[in-house]
């Protein structure tokens, strides 16, 4: 049997006290009220990309999926919406 942690590190987020935040990048509240996959932070010279996404994890020998937050060192190009550009025939404007 495997055994995981997955618990926050609250180290990650003690690190940013005292730092400037400069601003935040996510998908627009258009369509939902929740944020898919990416929320940019932009806190001094670091770029944070900020993900709840559900993974298959091994959890005490079962797999299953989960919501897995994750902190990690992201560049700007990686701050974008997990939507595509499609069109919505019923409201005839792009997502």
């Amino acid at each position: 049997m495997k055994k995981i942690d997955m618990r926050f590190n609250n180290e990650s987020l003690k690190k940013l006290i005292g730092n400037h935040f400069d601003k935040y990048r996510c998908d627009k509240f258009e369509f939902t009220n929740s944020v898919t996959q990416n929320v940019g932070l932009y806190i001094d010279d670091n770029i944070l990309n900020l993900t709840n996404i559900q993974e298959s994890v091994d959890y005490f020998g079962n797999v299953d999926d989960y919501a897995v937050f994750k902190l990690d060192s992201a560049m700007d190009k990686d701050i974008k919406s997990a939507f595509k550009r499609t069109l919505l025939r019923s409201q005839r404007k792009f997502l």
